[in-house]
């Protein structure tokens, strides 16, 4: 797989968020990237904190948040999406930060595009085949009829009979954007794309090509409640990224960064302060 002109795919315009300041251009770049079904919202608080030192720009990646809707969603497009919009900003060079299928596409652009990423920081996932875990939220987001809801919490109420963890409900309920109704009434929308990234599910499972092997400086920041990234496989993972480290938040599962802030700022500032 490359990114080459013949199986180049159209690339969409992402939507973003800036955090820093655009009149120091010497400052370095850092692009952050949600994982599934969530959006450029979920990292505010810890872009805004990286924005003293960096030009961040967090982005929705295709199907998600504000950005365009596309029946075709692989890491190819996605890696695609990511090049152009680097493009676009003139952005030679970036530090990439990507949280569970964002960081599979942070890799899987240091597989098709090294030399445009000065430090990597995959959090909380391998690069492996994907076992997938998400059929039972894909069943309670189709369950609801959302031009029948006019409040969120009776939402989060009838989606509580199917997903009992409350902090999950609240990742995912932050995909709703409330809409008007033809006959003027109330109700909800998804911003995401549900169906094309449920139709598109296994192609976003795949696993880092054996043959790849990125040598920038990696930094894999795991939970030490989640088992996304098993220490067994790190020398595996290593195959692949030879100069990679690991680093465990102990206490926090799969969403380290919502977890524990403090501690996931000061490990990736750390690995960052030196570009």
């Amino acid at each position: 797989m490359s990114l080459s002109s013949e199986n180049m795919i159209d690339p969409l315009t992402l939507n973003s968020k800036f955090y820093g300041s655009e009149d120091k251009i010497n400052k370095p770049v850092l692009i952050i990237m949600h994982g599934l079904l969530g959006s450029l919202d979920n990292w505010h608080s810890l872009a805004m904190q990286f924005g003293d030192s960096f030009n961040v720009y967090s982005v929705d990646l295709r199907n998600h948040g504000k950005s365009p809707h596309s029946s075709i969603f692989s890491y190819e497009a996605m890696v695609g999406d990511i090049v152009a919009f680097m493009d676009n900003k003139g952005i030679d060079k970036a530090n990439v930060i990507g949280h569970s299928m964002g960081a599979k596409v942070a890799m899987f652009l240091a597989y098709m595009k090294p030399d445009r990423i000065q430090k990597l920081i995959p959090v909380d996932m391998a690069p492996f085949y994907g076992k997938g875990n998400h059929d039972e939220i894909f069943k309670a987001l189709n369950m609801l009829d959302l031009k029948h809801y006019t409040r969120r919490s009776e939402i989060d109420k009838d989606l509580a009979e199917y997903i009992s963890q409350w902090g999950v409900r609240q990742f995912l309920l932050k995909n709703l954007e409330r809409v008007t109704e033809p006959n003027g009434n109330q109700s909800f929308k998804w911003k995401m794309n549900l169906q094309g990234i449920e139709m598109a599910y296994d192609n976003i499972r795949i696993a880092i090509p054996e043959s790849a092997c990125f040598k920038g400086e990696t930094l894999f920041v795991r939970g030490g409640a989640s088992n996304y990234i098993k220490e067994s496989e790190f020398s595996d993972i290593q195959k692949l990224f030879p100069n990679a480290t690991l680093r465990t938040i102990e206490g926090v599962g799969h969403w380290v960064h919502a977890e524990n802030p403090k501690a996931f700022y000061e490990i990736c500032n750390d690995f960052l302060k030196d570009v």
